[in-house]
Order: structure tokens, then sequence, then C-alpha cells
């Protein structure tokens, strides 16, 4: 059975105050959900509903905003990649390709 047009209107207006303070809060949606007394799939449900529209065609890569490149002599062995949202991996010499590709993967599906 489908919900009615103002009631989801009247929940869409009360999940956007709370997706945009779990983004600021830097909680797992686990945690944050569980907090306010939602279920992590409602929540889940309405971050993906309220997540800014990506363009279509031919996805990139990464969708990474901006590099800075540090001189190597200020931190030996060390990467730190900022997403779009926010969230940083810090990556240090020795990593396993793996463990950063599923971190990534991870953090990418967060943003």
């Amino acid at each position: 059975m489908s919900m009615k047009p103002e009631v989801r209107e009247r929940i869409r207006a009360e999940m956007i105050p709370l997706v945009d303070a779990w983004r600021a809060s830097h909680e797992t949606r686990r945690v944050f959900a569980g907090r306010h007394g939602v279920s992590l799939s409602k929540f889940d449900y309405w971050v993906r509903q309220l997540a800014p529209a990506k363009p279509r065609g031919r996805r990139l890569a990464g969708d990474f905003a901006a590099v800075e490149i540090v001189p190597a002599a200020t931190v030996p062995g060390v990467i730190e990649v900022v997403l779009a949202c926010g969230d940083r991996l810090v990556v240090r010499a020795g990593a396993g390709v793996a463990l950063v590709r599923t971190v990534l993967t991870a953090l990418r599906a967060k943003c």
C-alpha cells in the first residue's frame, strides 16, 4: 500500500534536519539512527533520498573535489584522501591495496 503524498511530505520534512544533523555529527548511521529512535533501514532510505543528485553519464573513478600535494619531507609515507562529504582517509606506508579499496568503497557509499 502506498503512502499518501501529504504523509510522505511530513515525514520528509522531519527527516531533512535529521539527515543534515547526522552528516555534521560524524557518527555512524547505525549509532545516530538508534540514538534518535529511527530504524536503520528507514534512516538509510532517507539518506539515499536526500543525497545530492549525481550527474548521469559515465562515472569517473572517484568523486574527489580537490588534491593537495604535501611535500614528502613533511609527511613521509602518508596519503590523506578527503571525500566530497568531508570524510577523511589517512593511508600510511605499508597499507594494503585491498584494505584501502574496501575503506574507500565504504566511505563513498556513506557520502
